[in-house]
């Protein structure tokens, strides 16, 4: 496949260092998701054409079902994922990437795309499995409800940072390490767990927020769509849906990256979202978690959470968001 260096920001290869890739034929060409002159390939002695390239966040999106502005969803694995549907025109958030979701070459109009905002969370399973070695747990995802044990409600007492692998968005502090902070002084292995478990939720919010504040659209009132393995923690989705003041519908499935990739080839080339449709739509095995608390408490426990982990005292971390 020959080299297309059209949107390539040269000034990036020079400041990495990467000079030499601007000349040596390695890098694949810049394509739209769908090839208008798509490549036969051949297998199993069959032939046929390769007419779509995509992602694997993108597709995750739509097979979601995040397929008009203002979706969003979110992925739970070793890292957390908060992505945003913004429909056909690029948003800059602070503190948020910005993602091509779709694009489709030719047409009246030229090249036509729709785009996505994205926060990573540098560590969500990974800085469980950070607090369960040093708390010398061995516990699987499935059992954190059970040694959890019922919610204690009420205020937090002991908060943590998950900053495990540094901090992502919205913040950006490479140099983070994790942190716990609060009374920790009657705090057992419970509590310590917990807040780790809820830290994530607090940073997937942190996200959101920083979103709604940069001018991303929002369906404030839909059902948000989580996947991923720590789904299973009914704990860690509780906190989401209480502190985002919306219901969360859960996707245990692992299919909705290639459902995603589906989708867009059932739509073709013309530029159009078809219906939600397939595992992206609402099925009847689907769990609901609603929230518990008022959004004034909501409000208390994010705010509590956000001084304990950025405030004076907090390891010295910027208390605002990255520009």
């Amino acid at each position: 496949m020959s080299l297309d260096p059209s949107g390539w920001d040269f000034d990036l290869f020079r400041l990495f260092g990467l000079d030499d890739l601007l000349v040596a034929p390695v890098l694949p060409a810049l394509v739209p998701t769908f090839l208008a002159s798509p490549p036969r390939l051949a297998s199993a002695g069959r032939s046929f054409a390769l007419a779509q390239v995509t992602g694997d966040q993108q597709a995750a999106l739509l097979g979601l079902g995040c397929r008009a502005p203002g979706d969003l969803a979110i992925n739970y694995g070793s890292g957390a994922f908060v992505l945003i549907n913004v429909g056909d025109r690029p948003l800059r958030v602070p503190g948020l990437l910005t993602t091509l979701l779709a694009s489709w070459a030719g047409g009246a109009h030229g090249t036509r795309a729709r785009y996505a905002v994205e926060g990573p969370v540098n560590a969500a399973a990974t800085a469980l499995e950070w607090v369960l070695r040093r708390l010398r747990l061995r516990l699987h995802t499935r059992d954190l409800d059970a040694y959890l044990g019922p919610d204690p409600g009420g205020a937090r007492a002991v908060h943590f940072l998950p900053a495990v692998s540094g901090l992502g968005a919205p913040r950006w502090i490479p140099g983070a390490r994790p942190l716990f902070s609060g009374d920790l002084r009657n705090a057992g292995p419970r509590d310590l767990l917990r807040a780790a478990v809820e830290s994530i939720a607090c940073r997937c919010a942190e996200i959101l927020r920083a979103a709604r504040a940069g001018g991303a659209p929002d369906s404030r009132h839909a059902p948000v769509p989580v996947a991923g393995g720590l789904v299973r923690c009914r704990a860690l989705l509780q906190a989401q849906s209480d502190l985002l003041q919306r219901p969360l519908r859960v996707r245990e499935s692992a299919d909705a990256t290639a459902v995603g990739a589906a989708l867009l080839a059932r739509d073709g080339p013309d530029g159009t979202f078809g219906p939600r449709g397939g595992r992206g739509g609402r099925d009847e095995g689907d769990l609901y978690v609603r929230p518990r608390i008022s959004a004034d408490e909501a409000e208390a426990r994010f705010g509590a959470w956000e001084r304990a982990v950025y405030g004076p005292g907090a390891g010295g971390l910027s208390p605002r968001p990255a520009r």
